[in-house]
């Protein structure tokens, strides 16, 4: 019930990148990017982090489906992105990190869950070296 509501609410396009892993080099590699419904709703608001820290977000976004701390967010369309900006989200100039993923499960309804991600406010990171 909850998950349908929400995929009833999604009208919106993101991009998302599942948390980066650790390359050889010591730099950071992102994995495939793949295109979600989603509800965005800017706005910011302070929430509590994992070690319960005020932190600030940009956004309070719903989703039907697990996302990854420390993955990244676009507000828009897997097509729209360059090859480039598709293989490092920190070139995409919209892109932010997810800074909390909360997932909570149905009251009344087994293996129903309502699923929040909260994004920061700055921008993605470049990395050294690279304009955009």
């Amino acid at each position: 019930m909850i998950e349908r509501y929400i995929k009833r609410i999604s009208k919106d396009k993101a991009v998302y990148w599942p948390s980066p892993t650790p390359r050889e080099d010591g730099s950071n590699s992102y994995g495939a990017p793949i295109e979600i419904n989603c509800f965005w709703k800017d706005g910011f608001q302070s929430i509590p982090d994992r070690d319960m820290r005020e932190v600030s977000v940009k956004a309070l976004i719903y989703v039907s489906q697990d996302l990854d701390e420390q993955g990244m967010l676009y507000k828009g369309r897997l097509q729209d992105l360059t090859a480039a900006e598709k293989a490092d989200p920190r070139l995409v100039e919209r892109a932010y990190e997810i800074t909390k993923f909360v997932k909570t499960p149905s009251l009344h309804l087994r293996n129903q869950y309502n699923r929040q991600v909260y994004i920061a406010p700055e921008k993605s990171r470049i990395p050294p070296g690279i304009e955009r």
